[in-house]
């Protein structure tokens, strides 16, 4: 043979586009040049080791005699084998039966790429040349079809006797859940993630691929979870943990099917729950709650004896890779390291990571989209409206009768004042609501108007939000001072929030720079 000359990044960047490029058109040529790629790495190892070129450029040959060197680790030489035995079966049977067909084609793709981060990473000890890491972000491998093997969408519909129908993206979330054991779904807000979930968790029971269920979701977030389950899941047995420790280590024993706890609860129970209770599927909703590795939360989610973690959130963890680190030790413990490079990881989670924004979707969504998000009081807040509800017949009264429709007015602003916050501890499940939306916000057009028609409420709003990014428009404001403060709001970069009264701005304002509006006087 000639005279191996070395491997050039631009040679390898050329057969490795090729053979991503020709996956769906042309499976043999896709075949070819990725075994092609193998047999280049394979080559240039020997002689950057050996010193002397090989007197073989074939590739299970190529296999052989590195191994012979030891030169090749085992995490290396079962995808170098994987696709000289795909390639074999794929180029001698299948071309005999009519083509190649795409299913032996991925096997031989993704082992390339594990190929492609160890050569570069651990043998050359340098980073992946951009080139390279973009051809290999462009790939995607083709889902096995879950929905498909299932019975198709309209016949799960039916069977399930959904209420609405789906979108196709939301299929591809529940397939995509349904099929993995370690999964993060991080559609941007808004996308239906909790029905995905719930649609999912509906297959995985009705095939006994599971059991038994826990939810664990901000404690805001729990109400707002068991209408969804009312709405997607009716015939599911539905059971929110409750009570003191005595009781909810009871109820994790249950043989209930879908059991909802708060992070708090978690936190307080993991580290003294036995052993013998496990969960076939536990789901970790805002789970940006566990960023933090070291903390005591992250650690008790990660403590819970489970088959499959799926994981929640809005929050685009992709550009944080310690947020990704620390919510991978729960979905997939093992597969993450700190020192990882950056491409490193992003290959590595590319299989159990599913990520869609609304621009991505946007021919499938409405023009605008409209969530109603029901919340549950608690603690002062639930307190002083109950105090309130009450007392209202001795409140209505002591205004004189007959009883005046002033009276009356007064007592439901009163109750709807409540149910946005409580004055003395300022305890709002809205506000908690609220910072959980505005987390989510990552880009710079991801802007947020907040009405309500309290200038006390947008007050307690501002404190609550902290150092996010907003400003307030009311009208003890002059107009100058307004002027400046929507000025500000259309020209600088988001994140970014603005507290609007209803009395100032809820007329004649013409704001085309926000992409979410949110009515916080709701009841």
């Amino acid at each position: 043979m000639d005279n191996y000359k070395g491997l050039s990044n631009e040679y390898l960047s050329s057969i490795i586009s090729k053979a991503i490029e020709y996956s769906n058109s042309d499976p043999e040529t896709s075949l070819m040049y990725s075994r092609k790629s193998a047999e280049a790495i394979c080559l240039n190892i020997f002689a950057t080791r050996v010193g002397q070129t090989p007197t073989t450029n074939k590739l299970d040959e190529l296999i052989s005699l590195l191994n012979k060197k030891g030169i090749l680790p085992e995490k290396i030489t079962i995808p170098l084998r994987t696709m000289q035995q795909y390639g074999n079966f794929g180029s001698h049977v299948q071309q005999n039966c009519g083509g190649i067909e795409r299913e032996y084609i991925d096997p031989c793709l993704l082992s390339l790429i594990q190929v492609i981060n160890w050569y570069f990473h651990d043998f050359l000890e340098i980073e992946i040349p951009k080139d390279i890491v973009s051809l290999t972000n462009n790939y995607t491998p083709r889902e096995e079809g879950a929905i498909e093997k299932l019975g198709g969408k309209d016949d799960i519909t039916k069977d399930l006797q959904l209420p609405y129908s789906l979108r196709s993206y939301q299929w591809e979330g529940i397939s995509f859940l349904f099929q993995r054991n370690s999964a993060l779904l991080a559609d941007e807000m808004g996308l239906g993630k909790t029905v995905q979930a719930i649609i999912a968790l509906r297959l995985c029971l009705q095939k006994n691929v599971s059991k038994r269920v826990l939810i664990i979701v901000p404690a805001s977030l729990v109400y707002n979870w068991e209408r969804e389950f009312e709405t997607w899941a009716p015939n599911l047995i539905i059971r929110k943990v409750m009570g003191n420790a005595t009781n909810r280590h009871a109820t994790y024993r249950l043989p209930i099917q879908v059991l909802i706890a708060t992070y708090e609860q978690i936190r307080a129970d993991a580290m003294d729950m036995d052993n013998d209770i496990c969960f076939d599927v536990v789901i970790l909703d805002e789970a940006q709650r566990i960023k933090n590795h070291n903390s005591t939360t992250a650690l008790a989610c990660r403590l819970l004896n489970r088959s499959a973690s799926w994981v929640l959130t809005g929050t685009p963890l992709e550009n944080s890779l310690d947020d990704l680190l620390s919510i991978f030790l729960f979905v997939n413990p093992g597969l993450l390291h700190y020192g990882m490079p950056p491409q490193e990881i992003h290959y590595s989670i590319r299989d159990f990571f599913l990520r869609r924004r609304r621009k991505d979707v946007l021919k499938e969504l409405p023009p605008i989209i409209y969530q109603d998000i029901t919340l549950e009081l608690s603690g002062a807040q639930k307190d002083a409206y109950d105090d309130a509800w009450m007392s209202r017949y001795e409140a209505v009264k002591s205004q004189g009768t007959p009883v005046s429709e002033v009276a009356l007015f007064a007592l439901i602003i009163k109750l709807k004042q409540l149910c946005n916050y409580e004055p003395t501890s300022e305890q709002s499940v809205k506000s908690e609501m609220l910072k959980i939306i505005i987390e989510d916000f990552a880009e710079a057009d991801d802007k947020a108007i907040i009405f309500s028609q309290y200038v006390e409420t947008l007050e307690m709003i501002s404190r609550s939000i902290g150092d996010f990014p907003h400003e307030l428009y009311y009208g003890q404001q002059n107009q100058l001072e307004r002027d400046q403060v929507l000025e500000r709001f259309k020209t600088q970069e988001g994140p970014r929030a603005l507290l609007i009264s209803l009395k100032a701005g809820g007329v004649g304002l013409n704001i085309q720079v926000a992409n979410t509006v949110i009515l916080f006087d709701r009841w």
